[in-house]
């Protein structure tokens, strides 16, 4: 089964646009959201998608069936040339959705903008406010399409406490170094518990690379308290675990200039990984 990411129909916006590659930094990858580039004839206009978008509401629902239903109709069009981009949003409709649920590939969203305005579903003066209005990224969506870009996922991994059991946990800063996962924890009984997402105030961010060997990280995330995509965070390390079993072995962070303290799982480097949900 071909992986989603390479259907032909977003080739041309990897190619032109979204080269990605495996030394790519998660700031790399998330400034992607804040100047998507939407080629649109012959020339390429910018819009932000970098807002926290998360879940599948009603009113962006309405919102895609309302721009399938236009495309569609558009793409079909004998001699068109969308006639591929046409054929991806009916084999990978679930992608389209997800576009609009928070959890889109750059690619994937720049593709729907450029739809929407050659379909004439949208002008050119609408186009940032709807993109801004419908797309965006919540903190797995966020993690897993930059792992997806770097290789290391085959497909998107959107259960937060899937992310221990895939990578392990670091025990010690010695097992930190780039694109470690951040994963918010309750301790009970000395067990640190990776909170089940969707809701209970779950939370995953990925680390960039570190400020200071063993106190301080730049970490990358999309978070609702941030109003979407953001990174060169600095987050302090306030206590390394004190436990070397996997489930106990739990940190304690917080932005720095902070004394808000938050009990996380870190993940050691995440391998690559074909599983699904």
């Amino acid at each position: 089964m071909q992986e989603f990411w390479k259907h032909p129909a977003l080739s041309y916006l990897q190619t032109s646009f979204f080269q990605h590659h495996s030394n790519m930094y998660p700031a790399d990858y998330g400034s992607h959201y804040k100047s998507l580039p939407v080629p649109v004839g012959s020339s390429v206009i910018r819009v932000a998608v970098n807002g926290y978008r998360s879940n599948y509401t009603s009113a962006r629902k309405a919102e895609c069936n309302a721009l399938l239903r236009v495309v569609r109709k558009f793409c079909d069009q004998p001699g068109s040339a969308y006639q591929q981009a046409g054929e991806w949003t009916r084999t990978c409709q679930a992608r389209v959705v997800s576009c609009f649920a928070g959890q889109g590939l750059p690619e994937e969203i720049s593709l729907l903008c450029c739809l929407a305005v050659e379909s004439k579903f949208k002008t050119i003066g609408e186009l940032p406010q709807w993109a801004w209005a419908n797309f965006g990224m919540d903190c797995v969506g966020f993690v897993s399409s930059y792992l997806i870009a770097l290789g290391q996922f085959q497909k998107m991994v959107t259960y937060i406490p899937k992310y221990k059991f895939i990578a392990d946990v670091a025990r010690s800063v010695d097992d930190i170094k780039y694109d470690n996962a951040i994963l918010w924890a309750d301790v009970e009984g000395g067990n640190a518990k990776v909170r089940r997402n969707p809701g209970n105030k779950s939370h995953i961010a990925i680390v960039e690379c570190w400020e200071q060997y063993g106190s301080t990280l730049y970490v990358a995330q999309s978070a609702s308290s941030k109003k979407g995509v953001d990174f060169d965070r600095v987050y302090e390390i306030v206590q390394e675990p004190k436990s070397s079993q996997r489930d106990r072995a739990y940190w304690k962070i917080r932005p720095k200039g902070s004394y808000t303290t938050s009990k996380v799982v870190i993940t050691k480097s995440i391998p690559i990984f074909a599983g699904s949900n």
